[in-house]
């Protein structure tokens, strides 16, 4: 996620959006009380999602909901391996570059 600004003051214009996505996030589904496993905001550049996901990631009821959250920003011609580095990276701090696919998505399931 870019880190570009050190406090997030707020969010213009989709406070809307924000709302539904916390209660995707909180409110378990029908099935199973499931929970989204991953949440993805898609869209052209400088439409505001990364501000969208930060404001969900920093709210005050998702951080008290979820024991662990990890966030990765994923681009264009991005693969399974390096999505899935970023992902333990964000939860752990370790890197994990010498390990394979298979290797990291064992290490993942363990969370």
């Amino acid at each position: 996620m870019n880190r570009s600004f050190e406090r997030f003051s707020g969010l213009v214009g989709r406070d809307e959006d924000k709302e539904r996505i916390i209660n995707l996030l909180v409110e378990p589904f029908k099935v199973d009380d499931a929970h989204p496993l991953v949440f993805s905001i898609v869209g052209m550049g400088g439409l505001g999602k990364t501000a969208l996901a930060k404001s969900v990631y920093e709210n005050e009821i998702v951080k008290s909901h979820f024991e662990l959250k990890m966030e990765a920003c994923v681009s264009d011609g991005f693969g399974l391996k390096q999505v899935t580095q970023k992902i333990i990276k964000s939860a752990t701090g370790e890197r994990c570059a010498d390990l394979d696919e298979g290797e990291l998505i064992q290490k993942l399931k363990k969370f």
